[in-house]
């Protein structure tokens, strides 16, 4: 029986959060918490899921408007990469997050991928063949690199090491910023051309090509 996912949409930034769930034992957890928090928890409900966690993709503040209030309405422990997470989010029971952590959903195992670049502290969380991409990887494009330690060339790396996964992963993006919600990463690999650079070198003039189309229009 393959894992609950059920995506929420039109948060502030076109914010997506994903509602991921056990369907043998009912756990259920939230991926980013850029939606109302009502919202989400009437999303629970209707799954029949209990929520147990709130995994971060990035500690952003449109992926954790909605984070203080979903935790006080519910026992979810949050899982971070960021230690300043604990700051932010008073009073939770935060556990941080290395490269390579298992998370587990009842029976369901979510593995933290470390992708640095857009932001220091960028994760994806990978369920067999779903991936949650957090702002590393959109539909169409990769995430940017312009705030306080983003690196494109540490992204680069980041977006290699995604791109050895199996072609058919489905991923599910932090925004919907896209032709589509979600995509697969065969299909990215076809068309995505910050996937199709070949060299890091070539994915910086991506970027820069892009920043620059951007300040134009």
């Amino acid at each position: 029986m393959p894992p609950i996912v059920e995506t929420l949409g039109n948060g502030f930034d076109k914010n997506l959060c994903y509602v991921f769930g056990c369907p043998k034992t009912g756990e259920g957890a939230l991926i980013d918490a850029g939606i109302r928090a009502d919202r989400v928890l009437a999303a629970f409900a209707e799954l029949g899921l209990r929520p147990v966690a709130l995994l971060v993709t990035h500690a952003h503040g449109d992926h954790l408007s909605e984070a203080p209030e979903f935790l006080r309405r519910t026992e979810a422990r949050v899982h971070a990469f960021d230690p300043g997470v604990r700051g932010r989010l008073a009073g939770a029971d935060v556990r941080l997050l290395a490269d390579g952590d298992e998370i587990a959903i009842g029976e369901e195992r979510v593995v933290t991928l470390h992708t640095p670049g857009h932001s220091p502290d960028s994760v994806c969380f990978h369920a067999g063949g779903i991936l949650f991409t957090g702002d590393t990887l959109f539909v169409g494009r990769t995430g940017r690199t312009l705030g306080p330690g983003a690196s494109t060339r540490e992204l680069y790396r980041s977006v290699r090491r995604l791109k050895q996964l199996p072609p058919g992963t489905v991923l599910h993006p932090g925004h919907d910023y896209g032709s589509s919600p979600t995509s697969t990463l065969a299909r990215e690999l076809a068309e995505n051309p910050f996937l199709q650079a070949e060299t890091e070198d070539d994915f910086v003039a991506v970027m820069e090509r892009y920043e620059r189309n951007r300040r134009r229009a």
